[in-house]
C-alpha cells in the first residue's frame, strides 16, 4: 500500500497527542456558520466568472519567484561580491536563496501536486513539477497530502504534526539534516526510493549544477558555491519548513476543519509559511481545501470578522511571533515528555 510513503510517526507521538489535545469549544456558531459560507460564495465565485484572472493569480508566484532568483544570482550577489567578503556575501546570498527555494517548493508542492487547483491549465505541468527543482517529489507529496487532509490528526494521517518528539524536532534543525545524515522529519520526499524521486534527483542535480557554474562564473571557488548552494541555502529552507510543521497543528483537536492554525500576514508567519502563497493561512486552507492561494487570504479576513477572542487567540488569529511561539512549543513538549519520563521511571 501507499503507507511506506508517509512521514514517520511514532505510537509515543499519537499517544501524547490524544492526552493532551486541546479541548477549546472551536467549532463555529451557527451564526458564524452562515456568515462564512456567505463569504466563501462570494470567493468562490470570483475564480467561476473570472477562469483568465484565476489563471494569472496561479502563474504570479512563479513569475515573481523567478525574477527575484535572477535579480539574486546576476545582480545582488555581484554587488555583494564587490562590497563585501566572500564570506559576508555568500552568507547573506544563501540566506535569500534558502527563503526563495522554500517559497518555489511549497508553492509548487501543495498547491500543482497536494490538491491539483491548476488542473485543466496551461501551467499544469509546470506547477506539478516545479518542485523537482530543488530535489522535492510531488509524486509521493501527493499520496501524503490527501491523507492529511482526510485523516488529520489520526494515525491514518500521513503527514501526522499534532504532537513531533523534541528530539525529532531539534535534529532535523541541524545543519545538513536528511544530507549529512538521517532525518525522518520530513513531507518534501518519501523514504523509498522511486521513479519519482530519482526523476527529482535528476532535475535537481541539473539546476544545482547550473546554479553552481553562475556562481563560479561570478569568481565564487567551486567549494564555496557548493556549501552555499547544497548545504546552507537547503538548511534556511527546511529550517522555516519544520517550524512550521511544528507549531501549525501542534496539540489541535484531530479535526478536518479545525485542527490547524493560521499564521496570518505579519511578517514572521509569511517568512515560516513560505510567502503570501504558502501556508500562513493553514486553519482557512483546511476549512476550505479547494481555494487557491489568494482566495485563502480572502477567507483569512473573513474569518477575523467573525471569529471570537478565544478562537482568535487558539486558532492563530491573535497577532504574535511565531518564532517565540516555536520556542514556547519546544518548551511545552520538554515539560510534557520530561513529566511521562518521571512516570515511566517511578
Amino acid at each position: 500500500m501507499f503507507w511506506e510513503f508517509q512521514v514517520k510517526t511514532y505510537p509515543r507521538e499519537l499517544k501524547i497527542h490524544s492526552q493532551h489535545q486541546r479541548k477549546d469549544q472551536l467549532n463555529l456558531s451557527e451564526d458564524q456558520l452562515f456568515k462564512i459560507n456567505s463569504a466563501l460564495k462570494k470567493i468562490r465565485s470570483i475564480g467561476t466568472k473570472h477562469p483568465q484572472l484565476a489563471l494569472i493569480i496561479a502563474t504570479l508566484p512563479f513569475l515573481i519567484l523567478a525574477t527575484l532568483w535572477y535579480i539574486l544570482s546576476f545582480l545582488l550577489l555581484p554587488a555583494l561580491l564587490l562590497n563585501l567578503s566572500l564570506f559576508s556575501a555568500l552568507i547573506i546570498y544563501s540566506i535569500i536563496r534558502g527563503i526563495l527555494g522554500y517559497s518555489w517548493v511549497i508553492y509548487g508542492l501543495h498547491e500543482g501536486a497536494g490538491h491539483g487547483l491548476l488542473r485543466g491549465t496551461r501551467i499544469e505541468k509546470l506547477a506539478f513539477n516545479s518542485s523537482r527543482l530543488l530535489f522535492a517529489d510531488p509524486e509521493n507529496y501527493k499520496i501524503v497530502h490527501q491523507a492529511h487532509h482526510q485523516y488529520l490528526g489520526t494515525d491514518k494521517d500521513m503527514a501526522f504534526t499534532n504532537y513531533i518528539l523534541n528530539i525529532r524536532i531539534l535534529k532535523s534543525l541541524l545543519p545538513g539534516a536528511g544530507i549529512l545524515f538521517p532525518n525522518d522529519y520530513k513531507i518534501h520526499q518519501g523514504d523509498k526510493y522511486t521513479r519519482s524521486r530519482l526523476v527529482s534527483d535528476i532535475i535537481g542535480l541539473l539546476f544545482l549544477t547550473l546554479e553552481v557554474t553562475i556562481l563560479n562564473l561570478l569568481g565564487v571557488p567551486l567549494v564555496w558555491a557548493v556549501l552555499a548552494l547544497a548545504i546552507v541555502a537547503p538548511w534556511i529552507g527546511f529550517t522555516l519548513d519544520r517550524i512550521r510543521e511544528s507549531i501549525e497543528h501542534h496539540l489541535l483537536p484531530a479535526s478536518r476543519q479545525y485542527g490547524a492554525r493560521e499564521l496570518g500576514l505579519n511578517l514572521s508567519g509569511l517568512l515560516i509559511g513560505g510567502g503570501p502563497w504558502g501556508q500562513p493561512f493553514h486553519f482557512s486552507h483546511h476549512f476550505a481545501p479547494d481555494l487557491n492561494w489568494l482566495e485563502q487570504i480572502l477567507l483569512h479576513f473573513g474569518f477575523k470578522k467573525i471569529l471570537s477572542r478565544e478562537q482568535k487567540a487558539t486558532l492563530g488569529f491573535a497577532k504574535q511571533n511565531w518564532f517565540f511561539y516555536f520556542f514556547k512549543t519546544i518548551k511545552q513538549n520538554h515539560q510534557i515528555e520530561r513529566n511521562i519520563y518521571e512516570v515511566y521511571s517511578r
